[in-house]
């Protein structure tokens, strides 16, 4: 049930803006047998330092590609949200005891999910979380178990993702929950003995320590301090870090949780542990303030819920129907394999969210000056055309250093657009359809105004009808600002 409702929703989910330079660092990296240390993929900060943090996910998600184009990376997206997805019912099993209601927390907290249901690096970060929640849960019940591999996990994750800072958080609120030694008030206490709190706090320095086993040493460690400190832009205009709306469906089972924890706080007077609230306090602090955090939260919340739920009457084997449950798994399998994506259904999917249409229009009419373009294509657009050299793209970390995503949220922004786009010399401005930037551009027309060259219902490339100023900007020009 959790397999088929996770391919219902991710198939041909391919709209993230990241994936193609993703894929395009892993190709530059296999072709130039080194890591990338500098942008080559843009006109605008070209050659400036930065540090590929994601490297080990961007390879993983290349090798789909090369095995099976891009339903090859949509199935390695499908096999890691199905993964993390039945990690979830696991991981709420073990708390549990009880496979029902380990099953409808896991439903329950799927759509909180969806907000990355696409090939998002960050889902191999959620794997690793989930490894090592798994190993810390199994530690907790049975008083042993293979803390050893905790370190090499975290060296594996800092080379995948940036999440990995939050699971040494949540690493930390597992320690430190486990330390009162007696109940407070309605909170419960689980205290850690001397001999464990030894061993788990040696396993987290051995995992900081571990943090360094990277191509950029410390600063890939120091880097999500970097974006909470400094990348101001990126957090405030990006959509992924925007707060929590509560009229989504997933800020309404967010609410509806905490909801019926009070309820069952109050009903069958239910306690929580000092555990259980700090990873719950710890996930709505992160899901309310930014929307990408939803996922996270789920993972926390679902072994909460599945205790919640323990009324449930637990799993029979005498009732079980092996006859029916094999023909309801096989109809979902044959359903799976029968709308496996395909590479018509794939390309259609990226039609609707990207300028596929201008590729081929540039292919005949290459453009003849400098391109100003939606920031969400710029990867899009360099993965169809190696030639092409973007304004901006959405790596928004390194162009907020070097000032460039700040006049480019001046363009948007629509103030004084056209001063912003004559100090850059760009001649042609790539923008979707309905913006309001395209909208302004369409208007003015003349000799000194804009000229559409190519529209579909994604986007508009729009030309100067005159000639195109020299620019005062130059790549030396602006400001040096490198992370850390």
């Amino acid at each position: 049930m959790l397999l088929a409702l996770v391919y219902e929703k991710a198939r041909y989910d391919i709209a993230d803006p990241d994936i193609w330079w993703h894929l395009r660092n892993a190709a530059l990296m296999l072709r130039q047998h080194g890591w990338i240390r500098a942008d080559s993929f843009s006109w605008t900060v070209n050659g400036r330092p930065w540090i590929d943090t994601e490297w080990l996910s961007e390879m993983v998600y290349y090798a789909g590609y090369r095995i099976g184009g891009l339903p090859g990376v949509e199935v390695v997206s499908l096999l890691l949200l199905g993964g993390i997805m039945v990690g979830i019912f696991y991981l709420a099993w073990r708390e549990c005891g009880n496979s029902k209601p380990a099953l409808l927390a896991a439903l329950i907290v799927a759509p909180m999910c969806m907000v990355t249901f696409a090939p998002r690096t960050i889902l191999m970060g959620y794997m690793l979380l989930l490894g090592m929640l798994v190993l810390l849960q199994r530690y907790r019940q049975t008083g042993s178990g293979p803390l050893w591999l905790i370190p090499p996990l975290f060296c594996v994750w800092i080379n995948a993702h940036g999440s990995w800072s939050l699971g040494l958080v949540v690493f930390a609120l597992v320690i430190a929950a486990g330390i009162p030694q007696s109940d407070v008030g309605a909170i419960a206490a689980s205290p850690w003995t001397a001999a464990q709190k030894r061993a788990l706090c040696t396993t987290f320095a051995a995992s900081v320590v571990a943090l360094l086993a990277n191509p950029y040493g410390y600063r890939a460690v120091l880097y999500p301090l970097d974006m909470a400190l400094r990348q101001k832009l990126n957090i405030a205009h990006v959509e992924e870090w925007a707060s929590l709306d509560f009229h989504t469906v997933g800020g309404k089972i967010v609410l509806a949780i905490i909801a019926a924890l009070l309820v069952s706080a109050l009903v069958r007077r239910y306690r929580l542990n000092f555990r259980e609230l700090a990873l719950l306090l710890f996930a709505v602090y992160a899901s309310f303030t930014h929307v990408r955090f939803l996922f996270l939260a789920a993972i926390l919340i679902a072994p909460l819920l599945a205790k919640l739920f323990d009324v449930i009457p637990v799993y029979n084997p005498a009732n079980d129907r092996p006859v029916l449950n094999g023909a309801i798994l096989a109809t979902v399998l044959i359903g799976i394999a029968w709308f496996h994506p395909t590479a018509a259904g794939t390309e259609q999917a990226v039609a609707k969210e990207f300028p596929a249409g201008i590729v081929g229009y540039w292919e005949a009419h290459p453009p003849q000056g400098r391109v100003f373009n939606f920031f969400e294509w710029g990867g899009f657009l360099g993965w169809r055309d190696a030639a092409f050299r973007d304004f901006v793209d959405s790596r928004v970390d390194l162009f907020e250093y070097a000032g460039i995503f700040r006049d480019y949220l001046a363009v948007t922004a629509m103030q004084h657009p056209d001063r912003m786009l004559d100090k850059y010399g760009i001649r042609y401005v790539l923008f979707p359809r309905d913006s309001p930037v395209t909208e302004a551009l369409e208007r003015e027309t003349g000799a000194g105004g804009w000229k559409v060259d190519y529209a579909d219902p994604v986007c508009v490339l729009l030309e100067r009808a005159g000639p195109t100023p020299p620019g005062t900007w130059r790549a030396d020009s602006s400001p040096v600002a490198t992370p850390w």
